[in-house]
């Protein structure tokens, strides 16, 4: 739970949204961390006293499942109800630390131990049914709005809390029958019931880290298989990349910002060698791709495929000197609606472009429809770096 609070730290502060959310967890962290054996150790060896480290703990527990009520409140919208959310925080907390002090002359906060409630069993009621209305109420408002949402990370989120508010619940419940009946409950299972919504609920606030991490591992994927690629049609087009070949390394695990500028960098000169490549691609290159493409060899589907040989034809084509074609074939592919989109059709023309038989043979000198005094061999003619994916 801490390592996620601290995960989330610089989201909470700067968004207003998240910041409900990481104060439950942090809240439900500090109650929890007081009730570890190690923490009570720790606690005797400094000389405290229990009776105010459970108070705390306590206090800790209120305060999150007073939270807990508003953000379920926020969900729904309602400004007045945050209000008088908050008013009942802090009289629920008074009353809290109110019962304990007039409580008689006690040492550790216990229920369910073989002997009477301490501090008292108002007390504890207080406590408990605070836990399981916060609790119950959360449960059911994500519950009612998992459905109503087209966001994947969002219904995880709420899916996560829901469930870490109704293991608390099952938490607490044990604890009200142990406040009425006594040690009736199975207290074995009552710390697994704990420690399961302390993981879920952390796991709700980490839902976004989570998806930002997926979609940094799939961009550094996706970067390093179109580097092949990018780097053997900069070498036939020394013209279109704005720098020098950079590390492959370096492309791949460069900070977040500079790797979706480096990509997308990547996917516009691919594009751009792609506009000149298309005046050396023949119609004979163009049949022998498709009946390549066909074969299923490539381990890709056809359309990427079909692309790749065309464009390794070309490119041995301009590397052998051949001259450029009045009316070359286009050498793009369907195109895509977003740079993820696109990155995921240049990575399969990578991996078809790896599979291609070399050599690609040129079509004869014969028959061309341009010639060495057609369309002059330059790599600037197409619009170089006007940043049109295809």
């Amino acid at each position: 739970m801490w390592a996620c609070i601290v995960l989330r730290a610089p989201h909470a502060v700067v968004s207003r949204s998240q910041r409900p959310l990481w104060l439950i967890v942090l809240a439900a962290a500090m109650a929890n961390s007081l009730d570890l054996g190690q923490t009570g150790r720790l606690i005797d060896r400094w000389g405290w006293e229990g009776h105010g480290v459970d108070l705390v703990r306590n206090v800790c527990g209120v305060i999150s499942a007073v939270i807990l009520l508003e953000f379920a409140g926020s969900v729904t919208g309602s400004r007045a109800l945050g209000r008088w959310l908050r008013a009942a925080a802090g009289s629920v907390v008074v009353a809290v630390v109110a019962l304990d002090l007039a409580s008689p002359p006690h040492d550790t906060h216990s229920v369910g131990d073989g002997g009477p409630p301490t501090p008292s069993t108002a007390y504890w009621l207080l406590v408990v049914v605070t836990h399981l209305a916060a609790n119950w109420v959360c449960a059911l408002v994500c519950l009612r709005h998992l459905g109503g949402t087209d966001s994947r990370r969002l219904r995880a989120a709420l899916f996560l809390f829901s469930s870490g508010a109704v293991f608390a619940s099952l938490f607490w419940l044990g604890a009200l029958s142990e406040l009425a009946t006594g040690p009736s409950w199975p207290l074995s299972l009552k710390p697994y019931f704990l420690a399961l919504h302390g993981l879920l609920t952390s796991a709700a606030l980490t839902v976004p880290t989570a998806a930002a991490v997926r979609q940094a591992v799939t961009e550094a994927r996706r970067g390093w298989r179109i580097w092949p690629l990018w780097r053997e049609l900069m070498q036939a087009c020394p013209n279109v990349p704005l720098s020098q070949p950079r590390s492959r390394l370096l492309e791949v695990f460069s900070p977040k910002r500079k790797r979706q500028l480096l990509l997308y960098r990547q996917v516009v000169e691919i594009h751009d060698a792609m506009l000149v490549l298309h005046d050396y691609a023949t119609a004979d290159v163009r049949a022998t791709a498709q009946r390549w493409s066909e074969t299923g060899s490539h381990g890709t589907d056809s359309t990427a495929a079909e692309v790749a040989y065309v464009l390794k034809g070309a490119r041995e084509a301009k590397l052998t000197g051949e001259p450029p074609r009045r009316h070359g074939l286009p050498v793009t592919g369907p195109g895509g609606a977003d740079l993820a989109e696109e990155t995921a059709f240049l990575a399969r023309v990578a991996e078809a472009y790896a599979a291609v038989p070399v050599p690609v043979s040129p079509s004869p000198a014969a028959g061309r429809t341009g010639g060495p005094h057609g369309t002059p061999d330059t790599d600037d003619t197409h619009g170089i770096h006007e940043g049109r994916l295809a």
